[in-house]
């Protein structure tokens, strides 16, 4: 059995799937490395929203020391449409957000500004076939709202690691019962998914939702409810 855990680039994926990289269900995104970041709460993470940079979201994660993990992200399609410059949008998503701006003002860049890829989990695709399975980033199980896939990429390890252990046990290693590690897999991301994409496109169409899901986001009734999924 072959399992393809390669990330976004999956050569595993190419060579054994005709996935095609589908610009509505994938992400573009930059991410950098600042030093001496001032005002950081090191207890939570930082999302800023734009209605000019939508379907997207800048981001500033809390390091050790002062340190920071800066990016910015959009849907592929918007970014291909539109013609963006993910590096351009990102300096100009800094200047435009005053809080950003001061909290980056005497900060350095450590190393290089680097890009990557999404692959969002809106699209159902093939993550097994004969003698290999994909999961992570490879089986595109990435969140189409916020951009995370560790957690989602941690599950599918699991049931990978479960289904090959019964292909073992039975010795079956061909596509018809793999087939039932791709089930289990949507079967359980599925719905999340559906919701995530209802979201990420809601936002994008009508930008007015995120004013209302601030609002209601504030309310303790709302608040009680998401720390469920803290």
């Amino acid at each position: 059995m072959v399992v393809g855990a390669d990330g976004a680039q999956s050569i595993v994926n190419k060579q054994l799937t005709d996935y095609k990289i589908d610009l509505q269900h994938y992400g573009g995104a930059i991410r950098a490395y600042y030093l001496q970041v001032e005002g950081l709460e090191t207890d939570c993470t930082e999302v800023y929203i734009s209605k000019k940079h939508l379907p997207g979201y800048f981001w500033l994660f809390p390091l050790p020391n002062q340190q920071a993990n800066a990016g910015f992200g959009m849907l592929s399609e918007h970014i291909s449409k539109h013609r963006i410059n993910l590096k351009e949008a990102f300096y100009r998503f800094i200047e435009a957000s005053p809080m950003l701006k001061d909290k980056l003002k005497n900060s350095t860049l450590d190393g290089k500004i680097v890009g990557f890829g999404l692959p969002f989990g809106s699209k159902q695709v093939q993550v097994s076939g004969a003698h290999f399975l994909l999961l992570g980033d490879a089986a595109s199980l990435v969140d189409p709202v916020t951009g995370e896939g560790i957690g989602n990429a941690v599950y599918s390890g699991k049931l990978a690691a479960e289904h090959l252990l019964e292909c073992f046990k039975q010795q079956r290693f061909d596509a018809a019962f793999n087939e039932s590690y791709s089930q289990k897999l949507y079967a359980y991301f599925g719905t999340e998914f559906r919701q995530r994409t209802f979201l990420q496109r809601s936002f994008t169409k009508f930008p007015w939702l995120l004013d209302v899901g601030m609002v209601l986001g504030n309310t303790p009734v709302v608040k009680d409810y998401l720390k469920k999924f803290a």
